[in-house]
């Protein structure tokens, strides 16, 4: 057995007790298990992306099923969402899920902080946090949303404008996307990163002279 097989067959061991563990664990208890649990998860997807070619289709494909069926057991526990470092421990458990192929769990997850981001005031790092994991995700409709959220509540910057615009891009709402930047540009001036995007907006657009402009600019 390579000594990367070794390293994923004892990486999911090492989860699957973390998965046992927890049904016997107390509230606290279950926290730092968790916070165990993707530190695991890192090595596991670090693991599978480094070394992928290594492993045929079907087995990836099983191993992804076995580490989905660990999460589906870690995370079945009912836990109050009720204070703001328990959503900031389960928003990076839900980065690391999805990381690692765990899809459906992640987007459990993400939604149901963005219920409560819905019904609940909370903190601008929680908001920040949940567009940073997101963005990482590529779930892009989920941070368009917690972005125009975080505009709604009164917070304005050029990092705020600029990422919504940026997330309206990626997104394919090339149209929402220029229509942000240019209200970005009069109100925090105009910035290179700000042309930046804007030219690769003309570009999908197919205002090709227009990009062009903008690109000689930043020459």
């Amino acid at each position: 057995m390579s000594s990367t097989s070794t390293k994923l067959l004892n990486s999911l061991r090492d989860l699957e007790k973390l998965a046992i563990r927890v049904l016997r664990a107390n509230d606290r208890q279950f926290l730092i298990l968790l916070e165990n649990a993707m530190r695991i998860l890192e090595e596991l997807s670090r693991i599978l992306n480094d070394y992928t070619k290594r492993f045929r289709l079907s087995e990836l494909s099983a191993i992804r099923k076995r580490i989905c069926f660990i999460m589906r057991k870690l995370l079945s526990r009912n836990v109050q969402f009720s204070r703001e470092d328990v959503i900031m421990k389960f928003l990076h458990a839900a980065k690391c899920t999805y990381q690692v192929g765990c899809v459906e769990q992640a987007l459990r997850i993400f939604e149901k902080i963005l219920d409560i981001v819905y019904k609940n005031t909370v903190s601008f790092e929680i908001l920040a946090e949940f567009v940073d994991k997101a963005f990482e995700c590529g779930l892009l409709d989920m941070v368009i949303e917690v972005l125009r959220k975080i505009r709604e509540y009164g917070y304005e910057s050029f990092e705020i404008t600029y990422n919504l615009a940026l997330a309206y891009y990626l997104a394919g709402e090339t149209i929402k996307a220029e229509k942000i930047l240019k209200e970005s540009e009069r109100k925090y001036g105009e910035k290179r990163q700000t042309l930046g995007l804007l030219s690769a907006i003309y570009i999908a657009m197919g205002e090709f002279e227009k990009a062009s402009k903008i690109l000689e600019t930043l020459r």
